[in-house]
């Protein structure tokens, strides 16, 4: 299975604070993870790439049969 991610740093921002990842577990499931940096705000950037961070360990750690 293939996937790509699209995301548009708009009209207003000069830096993208959306983050995203494809996380895939042997033998498991696989989980999008889709942040939206809520452009403006300080620390969107960090914010969305914590969230996607911390989403994507905890599907690892899971053992599946």
């Amino acid at each position: 299975m293939r996937f790509e991610v699209l995301s548009d740093i708009g009209k207003k921002r000069s830096v993208n604070e959306d983050s995203a990842a494809v996380f895939t577990i042997q033998n498991g499931p696989t989980l999008a993870v889709i942040a939206d940096g809520m452009g403006g705000h300080r620390g969107g950037d960090f914010a969305s790439a914590t969230a996607v961070q911390l989403l994507g360990e905890r599907p690892r750690s899971i053992q599946f049969s």
